[in-house]
């Protein structure tokens, strides 16, 4: 009888801590990333160098903003001598705003202590995407 007393209360436990975990998960997960402010004046030289004629719809929200980015940067970059590429690798996204221009600035991020190129686009929040290139 003590045995399976045991058994339950470490079965319970062992859910409690797995419900926990998914529900901290979903919580990380939903959270809008940071958004920092950047000028656009600064990018002339990406927009008329790597310009685009896409169009991927209103970008309202910081999410809705790397979304795009990432399906751009898939369809750019997501193919490297014909073997699929995930140009982010799951790492982070920084994500800046232009107010005056309402323009979203995504980039990708490299682990510290890494040289390499990460990959950026600048999407108008009506959805015009006016560059999409490697930094």
């Amino acid at each position: 009888m003590k045995k399976i007393f045991i058994l339950i209360a470490i079965v319970l436990i062992l859910a409690t801590v797995l419900i926990g975990g998914a529900i901290i998960m979903i919580a990380r997960s939903n959270k809008e990333p940071v958004v920092k402010d950047f000028n656009i004046e600064e990018y002339h030289w990406e927009i008329e160098t790597f310009q685009s004629d896409k169009n991927v719809g209103k970008v309202n929200d910081s999410n809705t903003a790397i979304a795009q980015a990432k399906e751009l940067w898939i369809e750019k970059y997501g193919t490297i001598n014909g073997i699929p590429y995930d140009p982010t690798r799951g790492r982070k996204v920084n994500v800046f705003f232009d107010d005056s221009n309402d323009c979203w600035l995504i980039k990708g991020t490299l682990p510290p202590n890494t040289k390499g190129s990460v990959p950026c686009a600048i999407i108008q929040k009506n959805g015009e995407v006016l560059a999409v290139w490697m930094d």
